[in-house]
């Protein structure tokens, strides 16, 4: 049946979700498919719906798939709650898309889908269900929708979500997919015929709901998450550095004062790479004196207090704090000498910012970038 089967796949989404690091991991998150602001991703408005961020709202979300899921599908029919629930599913990620700046997961827009249908099916105008049990289950199922729109409205709830998925589903249950439905009248119960089209839809539909995860995971690539990867060589004003292909440029033109590299929002840190030119004559006191360059960053406390290492042949002067809100921050400093382009010696300076929760691997990255500053070399001219 299609509720164990989505059970399944939300099962399979919440273990993915803590072996990449845990919910409160937000990259995990977004590369395993949480709806945020990305442009060119329409798939995150099905692919969110899979996700949760804690144990309570998996826990809460995977119960109540299973109660109100079970019954329902065996009243509609797989095909017609294959559509119900993915196309309110979407329709509580298209209303997120207008109303929520942030990040959003949870199945809920999908549950209340269900519940829509449910009222509609129970309080409706067309008798889909023996009268006395449509008269007993009346009392629940306002309950239900009294109890879960006051919910709806608790900090942290996606109540566009919830009502949008709701609403839809209402809509669907008078519209599409009430044709064929058996219906009880004075004489009993008489069957309906279900309409030619009703099947294809439910292919077309739950395929693109699978769909959508599928491809959220193999573009967000959550794997890349547990350490850094192969390095890229990234061009600065003064030279060249190694950066762990995961972590896009954010500021790609090398003049600029500092460039950056990845975004906590989906990736365990984010770079900076600031460089300032040194002047012939005070470039022997800076190797003197390369950690007292490590300004500690505003908001942070130190964890490890500037010191200088030897890293690839350099000396580097490193450092690490901690933010207030748990970041580490890492710092790392080098000197550049000029090269053969006609540069001026320039004092490099990395900092990267690590996310609370990012694995061990990344610890270093800063210091492992500064080792790998080259000169820029002067090109040989061409006729």
């Amino acid at each position: 049946m299609a509720t164990q089967g989505l059970l399944i796949v939300i099962a399979a989404f919440w273990l993915a979700t803590l072996a990449c690091g845990g919910p409160e991991f937000t990259p995990a998150l977004v590369r395993l498919g949480a709806q945020v602001r990305a442009s060119g991703e329409p798939w995150r408005m099905w692919s969110y719906a899979f996700l949760h961020a804690s144990w309570a709202h998996v826990g809460m979300n995977g119960f109540a798939l299973w109660r109100i899921g079970q019954p329902l599908e065996r009243l509609l029919g797989t095909p017609r709650f294959i559509i119900l629930y993915s196309l309110t599913a979407l329709a509580g990620g298209v209303a997120t898309t207008f109303t929520s700046a942030g990040l959003s997961v949870g199945s809920s827009g999908a549950l209340w889908g269900l519940l829509g249908a449910e009222a509609i099916v129970v309080l409706g105008p067309r008798p889909t269900l023996p009268p006395p049990v449509a008269s007993r289950a009346r009392g629940a199922v306002a309950q239900n929708l009294i109890l879960n729109s006051v919910i709806s409205f608790l900090p942290g709830i996606n109540a566009a979500a919830h009502f949008a998925g709701g609403a839809v589903g209402m809509l669907m249950m008078l519209t599409v997919l009430a044709p064929g439905l058996p219906t009880w009248g004075d004489g009993g119960m008489r069957p309906g015929e279900p309409p030619g089209w009703l099947q294809p839809l439910a292919w077309l539909t739950g395929s693109a709901l699978l769909a959508s995860a599928a491809v959220a995971v193999a573009t967000g690539r959550p794997w890349a998450l547990a350490a850094p990867g192969p390095t890229v060589e990234a061009q600065l004003a003064a030279g060249r550095i190694a950066v762990p292909a995961q972590l896009t440029p954010r500021t790609p033109d090398p003049a600029k004062d500092t460039v950056v590299f990845g975004n906590l929002l989906s990736d365990p840190a984010v770079v900076m790479a600031s460089g300032i030119p040194l002047e012939p004559a005070d470039v022997d006191e800076a190797r003197e004196h390369l950690a007292l360059s490590l300004a500690q960053p505003q908001g942070t406390r130190t964890v490890d207090p500037p010191t200088s290492v030897q890293r690839n042949g350099k000396t580097l002067a490193t450092a690490r704090y901690v933010r207030k809100t748990g970041e580490l921050w890492e710092s790392a400093v080098v000197l550049m000498p000029g090269g053969d382009s006609g540069a001026p010696a320039e004092m490099l300076r990395i900092d990267a910012v690590l996310h609370a929760r990012a694995s061990q691997a990344w610890h270093g990255l800063a210091a492992e970038i500064a080792a790998s500053a080259t000169p820029t070399t002067a090109r040989p001219a061409t006729n």
